[in-house]
């Protein structure tokens, strides 16, 4: 029976650490378990929400109500940044654009609720479109971007088996 480096490691391991390195089948299996599960959680959240407080728009809502209407999405950009950092440490660049892009992400978001009081709304649109494109250039390179052979700096290749490199090919 061939069993990865990484087949010891868990659910914890794949959500809350940034160490180590995520094959790009894990990786692409990974990121729609997420995706997935992010839009029911997401739906259910929402309408458990807003129909518990009878709110009819998220306009609606203050700050602290917006923190806590919120919080499964900054749960699930937890995860996403730990399984692309994993990710990239695989493809053996590290994590240092998954955490710049994280930075933009999250400076848009508190932009938002804060009523644009950070950044001018005239550099805002162009901020918001090099995140996207940025992001998704982050997410292509993770889909596509063969993995470094053998051991790099972030760890051992998550392809070698205990039994010899003959299923690499396969998997």
């Amino acid at each position: 029976m061939s069993e990865s480096i990484d087949s010891q490691r868990g659910l914890d391991w794949l959500l809350f650490s940034v160490n180590g390195r995520l094959n790009r089948k894990k990786y692409i299996f990974s990121f729609i378990s997420l995706v997935l599960s992010f839009s029911f959680v997401l739906t259910i959240w929402q309408y458990m929400y807003f129909e518990t407080n009878h709110i009819s728009n998220i306009n609606d809502l203050n700050i602290l109500d917006h923190l806590f209407f919120h919080f499964p999405v900054f749960l699930f950009l937890y995860f996403f940044t730990t399984i692309e950092v994993k990710r990239f440490n695989d493809i053996g660049i590290g994590g240092r654009y998954v955490y710049i892009h994280l930075i933009f992400t999250i400076i848009i978001n508190i932009n938002y609720y804060l009523k644009d009081i950070i950044i001018p709304v005239n550099i805002l649109g162009p901020l918001i479109i090099f995140t996207l494109v940025f992001g998704l250039i982050l997410t292509i390179v993770s889909f596509f971007e063969k993995g470094t052979e053998g051991v790099n700096k972030y760890g051992e290749d998550p392809l070698r088996n205990i039994w010899g490199s003959k299923w690499k090919a396969y998997l």
